[in-house]
């Protein structure tokens, strides 16, 4: 992807700043309208129709009627190419993502000109035109930015992406507030696993956060022992039966805190992309650019060529530990509570019902009698006497 601080692109807001222009293989449609104008782009790439609805190119058909920079223009024909191309999308354009391409109208491509984005245009939309917002607090020279302090009360949980610091990619943290559904912090720098345990130390103490550190690879373990030995204790392991959260287990001592991110893919991701779609709150526009450039590459979910995941990726093991792990613990508190519930022994303490009991004195009858004033009987201590060690 090439970066842009310098131009600006033609849209229906007029001149509008965009971040940079994408390069990608696709297969491709060429649209022909009546004006002779041509649109060749990837076939889910997205324009709008008459009634100002977005319609996927592959859908278009002869005589539908496409919206443009001038008016609408009809589809006269239609070239279907099987082999790839370059095509060539900008990225991020305005405050609507639109911009004209030929005189027609189209959609960001981070939406729709990859074609496989993991992530739905509407819900990217509704991100960036209802939650995005500027962080109350930025510290430590930007790469870390706060939208809400800690409420006492409220389940956090931190999601940590660890690199070795020397790399391309960057080490990062996300805290996101359960109770609310929101993200409520996110760091982001090229630190080493260490130092990254101490930010992350210092920052799970602030909001008393439940801790899920990706261990692939290795990275991250050092980050996990480091945390260990600095005394933080709510550090998730993968494994555990939550269901059975009570149940001693020997050896969970000597398991490494964290989850192997790449044996649960798919899962994490999906929790992220299901809890997006049901409304949680994203804040970041860092976070929501890597959402942008989020794909489907040969079936599986992975950031494209030259961009990052690695905010994403610390979000997403928050989100699914939290649906995971909370929602299945918070099932097993309310069952354990019913349970007890349902062992309560409903005691009437009116004196008329009151017992003393005196294992000397197995009369029923006079079993509400005070027991000072009653004495065993020579038959009693035969009968009841090997109740206190003597021989029946």
């Amino acid at each position: 992807m090439k970066n842009n601080s310098r131009y600006k692109i033609l849209s229906p807001e007029g001149f509008v700043n965009f971040d940079g222009i994408q390069k990608l293989s696709k297969k491709t449609r060429e649209i022909i309208f009546d004006n002779n104008i041509t649109l060749r782009c990837s076939y889910n790439h997205k324009i709008f129709n008459y009634d100002g609805e977005e319609v996927i190119v592959k859908d278009i058909k002869i005589k539908d009627v496409i919206k443009s920079h001038n008016g609408f223009l009809n589809v006269i024909n239609i070239i279907d190419y099987d082999y790839e191309s370059d095509v060539y999308d900008i990225i991020n354009s305005g405050n609507q993502n639109l911009y004209y391409t030929n005189d027609i109208i189209s959609h960001n491509c981070n939406f729709l000109g990859s074609g496989d984005n993991v992530f739905d245009s509407k819900t990217l939309t509704k991100i960036r035109e209802n939650t995005i917002s500027d962080p109350s607090n930025k510290m430590m020279a930007n790469s870390l930015w706060i939208w809400k302090e800690p409420v006492i009360g409220h389940k956090y949980i931190m999601g940590i992406d660890v690199s070795r610091g020397d790399s391309e990619d960057y080490s990062t943290f996300q805290i996101i507030d359960f109770d609310e559904r929101e993200q409520v912090a996110e760091y982001v720098g090229k630190i080493p696993p260490d130092i990254m345990a101490d930010i992350a130390f210092k920052w799970a103490n602030m909001y008393s956060c439940f801790v899920v550190i990706d261990i692939t690879g290795g990275m991250g373990v050092s980050t996990a022992r480091k945390m260990q030995e600095l005394g933080y204790r709510d550090l998730y392991v993968d494994g555990v039966d939550y269901q059975n959260k009570w149940k001693y287990d020997p050896k969970q001592n000597e398991k490494i805190p964290g989850i192997n991110f790449n044996s649960k893919r798919v899962q994490i991701i999906a929790a992220l992309e299901e809890a997006v779609r049901h409304n949680f709150i994203i804040h970041s526009n860092r976070l929501l650019n890597e959402m942008n450039t989020f794909v489907y590459i040969s079936g599986r979910p992975d950031h494209q060529k030259g961009q990052h995941d690695d905010l994403l990726m610390s979000i997403a093991m928050a989100i699914y530990v939290g649906e995971s792990s909370f929602s299945q613990l918070g099932k097993v508190t309310e069952h354990t509570k019913a349970m007890l519930e349902s062992w309560t022994v409903n005691v009437d303490e009116s004196p008329a019902k009151s017992i003393s009991f005196n294992p000397g004195s197995p009369n029923i009858q006079q079993r509400y009698q005070d027991p000072r004033q009653q004495g065993a009987s020579r038959q009693d201590y035969i009968d009841y006497g090997w109740l206190f060690g003597g021989k029946r």
